[in-house]
């Protein structure tokens, strides 16, 4: 006589292990959608101070397409508070740095609810320390390549799908200053230091994190339930 060969259990348990796994993605389906939200939101903040800088602000461009300024303070609608009135100068100011350092973030402190909820905007930590956009296009890419691979045929872990795994890397942040000396990015290509990230040719600004390994804590985006 046949036999299940399995508990009946066991094969009830997967029901159980279906319904699991539909309510983790319900959790994940809404994070995902923040984090699109998020870009979004960037996306309009960034296109907002271009604009200023390209119409307002506009004096001339180098051979390297840096601008030069002229002397026009930002407004509420673009930047909080600290950083209206001392950015834009003649002089390459902290505030003025930040401000550039924001455009390359996920996310930061600067952009006010005019672009972003009370949730979407960030802390300085965010800015200073925090992901890239470059560094979310890797995450994102890693997990649409990893939603690919076969359930049949073992795959190479490709460098795509290690990038869902990121960690600060030996400079953990950049803290622009005052001074004309020390700018925001490395004219040579030098890695970055506390003040100063390494130039990236494609980038503008190198990211400060590397791939994680199995020991390392890792990076992720601080989305809650």
């Amino acid at each position: 006589m046949a036999t299940t060969e399995v508990g009946i259990q066991h094969i009830q348990k997967q029901v159980d292990n279906c319904d699991t796994i539909v309510a983790n993605i319900d959790k994940i389906v809404p994070k995902l959608y923040k984090i699109r939200q998020q870009a979004l939101a960037q996306k309009e903040y960034i296109n907002d101070i271009n604009r200023k800088l390209l119409t307002d602000s506009l004096d001339s461009v180098n051979t390297e397409r840096i601008l030069i300024i002229k002397t026009s303070s930002l407004d509420s609608t673009l930047v909080n508070n600290a950083w209206q009135t001392d950015v834009f100068k003649n002089a390459n100011s902290a505030k003025q740095r930040e401000v550039f350092q924001s455009l390359f973030k996920y996310k930061h402190e600067i952009g006010t609810t005019n672009h972003f909820t009370t949730e979407q905007q960030g802390t300085s930590d965010d800015r200073i320390k925090g992901p890239n956009l470059s560094d979310v296009v890797k995450i994102t890419t890693g997990l649409n390549d990893l939603v690919k691979v076969s359930s049949t045929t073992p795959g190479t872990l490709s460098t795509s799908i290690k990038n869902l795994f990121l960690k600060q890397g030996t400079q953990t942040n950049v803290v622009p200053i005052n001074d004309d000396a020390t700018p925001l990015v490395h004219t040579d290509g030098s890695v970055a230091n506390a003040t100063t990230y390494a130039k990236d040719t494609t980038e503008g600004i190198t990211s400060l994190l590397e791939q994680a390994t199995l020991a390392d804590s890792i990076i992720g985006f601080g989305l809650n339930d």
